[in-house]
């Protein structure tokens, strides 16, 4: 039987898949054709799945030390994969494993990739975890970049950030900024390239919720309009919403993280069936 999520007193959400125990801690989806690349927190584990969320591939990334993996963003050539979360604020520096997906066929276990190594240009001072504005879970690829999305804990926001898709060592560059009004975890762009989504949740993984940005100018995501969406209007829900993908451009795919309240689960989620609750401008 399908597991929902009760939105309003009426069954809305569509479980596409269970998700085996291996992804109790899915961090981060992208869509790339006809499959899902997943990752989770921490161990280098990479996960392509089908999209209806079974699991066809298991790979490890081997060859560096990973320290929290929270990211996955992908364009033609490569799979790229953001070891780029600093719950503690204690990191002062980050790296994007670069890996050629020509690398990977059916019978891929193992696979290597080139460093993109960076920092951001305003970090300072390191803080402790309650004021640290520069832990970050969200990246999507984007022309011929990366963005970045930061996990502001102390502001409740969002810091739009580029970097370059190269190997070697780099200073993001700041775009913008955004009052989210909650944790980012997770962006997505869509097929067409002309609306950007963030998801994520207010401090103990309550009232998750969506974003989404159109009509902006050229890689400045913020500069447009944008509608905020919620993913349930039960506030005490424990719903740790860690991943978001374009199925197409009408609905998402969006997974969570296991807690007490939620399995660890891919929903397939119509735009339609969220619930509006700031309009934008």
């Amino acid at each position: 039987m399908a597991s929902v999520i009760s939105v309003r007193g009426q069954e809305k959400f569509q479980l596409e898949t269970p998700l085996p125990k291996e992804l109790k801690e899915i961090s981060g989806t992208v869509k790339d054709g006809d499959v899902l690349w997943a990752i989770t927190d921490g161990d280098g584990s990479i996960y392509k799945l089908d999209l209806e969320g079974h699991v066809l591939q298991h790979l490890k990334v081997s060859g560096v030390r990973l320290d929290d993996v929270e990211a996955v963003a992908a364009d033609r050539r490569y799979l790229y994969i953001g070891d780029i979360g600093d719950n503690d604020g204690t990191r002062s520096d980050r790296v994007i494993i670069r890996i050629p997906k020509s690398s990977i066929n059916k019978g891929t276990t193992s696979v290597t990739g080139e460093e993109i190594r960076f920092t951001f240009p305003d970090e300072g001072t390191v803080k402790k975890k309650k004021s640290n504005n520069f832990d970050c879970e969200a990246m999507i690829s984007y022309g011929d970049s990366l963005f970045l999305f930061t996990k502001q804990r102390e502001d409740m926001g969002t810091e739009l950030y580029a970097l370059a898709k190269t190997p070697g060592t780099h200073t993001a560059r700041i775009i913008g900024q955004f009052k989210t009004k909650g944790l980012v975890t997770d962006a997505s762009v869509n097929d067409r390239g002309d609306e950007i989504s963030l998801v994520g949740y207010d401090e103990g993984h309550r009232k998750p919720f969506v974003w989404t940005f159109t009509g902006f100018n050229g890689n400045d995501f913020f500069s447009g309009k944008h509608r905020r969406y919620e993913l349930t209007n039960k506030k005490n829900l424990d719903w740790q919403v860690e991943g978001i993908s374009y199925r197409n451009n009408d609905s998402f795919f969006i997974s969570c993280e296991k807690t007490k309240d939620v399995p660890n689960t891919l929903y397939v989620i119509p735009k339609s069936e969220l619930l509006n609750s700031d309009k934008g401008d």
